[in-house]
């Protein structure tokens, strides 16, 4: 019986092996690619390009529109949702978008304030009238009230930090503030 069935039953046809793979044609893009088969027939393929370095134009055009505005958390759960993948087809992680935002120098800038009522290092710096290093070095040591929020310190900048930070201006024997920003109130 199963001598008859092995009868009608067709033997296996070996899968064609290429005799020749090339490269046609590359651009940043895509990759033309030539096949000759060993029985004298010629393929072309047409592949995109994918992998480290090939962000897609979509994903940068999201982060450098939302990038200072939104958190890297933020804009991964955006590219996610309109389901963008990386250049390694991953989902998008804050880490991801961190790496495309220093690949393609894509930075926040320092000078907007997260939330109303706050202003940044470099804003208080020019309201006191001096280097902004003395209020990173105050920050460092948490000596004046600020938040840290997005990578980035925020200053309430209510009356009562005002007076604060007016004060330690005030006490520091190093810190000469200038003229103009002094009368500044």
């Amino acid at each position: 019986m199963i001598n008859a069935v092995a009868v009608f039953m067709p033997a296996p046809r070996p899968t064609p092996k290429p005799s020749d793979v090339g490269v046609l044609e590359q651009d940043s893009g895509a990759v033309r690619i030539g096949v000759r088969w060993h029985t004298g027939a010629s393929d072309e393929l047409i592949v995109e390009r994918r992998g480290p370095g090939r962000t897609p134009p979509q994903v940068l055009a999201i982060v450098r529109e939302y990038g200072a505005t939104h958190s890297n958390v933020q804009i991964s759960k955006m590219l996610n949702d309109a389901g963008l993948r990386t250049g390694k087809n991953l989902r998008f992680t804050p880490r991801h978008v961190a790496a495309v935002r220093g690949i393609y120098q894509i930075f926040t800038p320092r000078t907007v304030a997260v939330q109303g009522g706050e202003i940044s290092v470099k804003q208080a710096a020019q309201l006191l009238g001096i280097p902004a290093d003395a209020i990173y070095n105050w920050l460092r040591l948490s000596q004046v009230p600020a938040n840290a929020r997005a990578g980035r310190w925020c200053i309430p900048w209510d009356a009562q930090a005002q007076e604060i930070y007016r004060k330690k201006v005030a006490n520091s024997f190093r810190l000469k503030p200038t003229p103009a920003a002094a009368g500044v109130r």
